[in-house]
This record gives C-alpha cells, structure tokens and sequence, in this order.
C-alpha cells in the first residue's frame, strides 16, 4: 500500500485548505488580457536562445497576475494557492477548482478547445 509521507508529517495538525472564491479582475484594473499575456510569453519563449519548452509559474502573485485572478486565501494578499504550467501548446492551471467563481472558470475555458484553454486541474 502506498503512504502519503506529507500527510505522515502532519498528522492531525494540518491546516484546513482554504474555500474563499477566486474572482476575475474587472476590465478597468487590468492593463493586458490573460490571453495577451500567454502570447507575449510563448513569443518570448520562442525567442530565447534556449528554446524552453515550458514555464512553471510557482510564485502565487505570478499566476494570479497572468490570469487577472484574485482571492483571499493568504490573509492581507489578494493571492490564491495555484500553480501554472505555461508551454508552446497548453496551459494548465493546478487550483482548487471549486474556489474559482462561475464567471472565472468560464473565462479561463472559453478558448477551449484552443490554443488558449486553460485545463483547470484540482
């Protein structure tokens, strides 16, 4: 049988995952769309000597800022415990996808199929 060693570690004291919603940025906040964003980023992908293939947002500012998303799971930092994995062809969003608001979530999937659909992943 497999053992969870994170969860070994913490017990019974871990911390309950946070449930606050997730909201979009109204238009008048934002200077670049999400999907100007992603498109400034795979150019410049494609422009660096190293030809990466992916980029791996792990800082929770960067991915809400990517997405024009806020919410309140640090308290006093409109951020949400997400990560997001950028590459030539796909965009996923690892988050816990019951936070994200209808109108978030709808924005973030309206391209798929796509080149621009965010994979919500929990």
């Amino acid at each position: 049988p497999e053992v969870n060693l994170v969860d070994l570690v913490w017990g019974s004291e871990r911390l309950p995952l946070p449930t606050n919603t997730i909201y979009r940025l109204k238009d008048d906040f934002i200077g670049s769309t999400w999907q100007e964003k992603v498109a400034h980023a795979r150019s410049q992908m494609e422009q660096h000597d190293k030809e990466p293939t992916a980029i791996l947002l792990s800082g929770l500012e960067e991915t809400a800022w990517l997405f024009n998303l806020r919410g309140n799971d640090i308290p006093y930092t409109p951020v949400f415990y997400a990560y997001t994995l950028l590459t030539k062809t796909d965009i996923s969003l690892f988050v816990n996808r019951s936070q994200l608001s209808t109108e978030a979530l709808q924005m973030l999937t309206a391209g798929c199929p796509g080149y621009l659909c965010v994979k919500v992943e929990d």
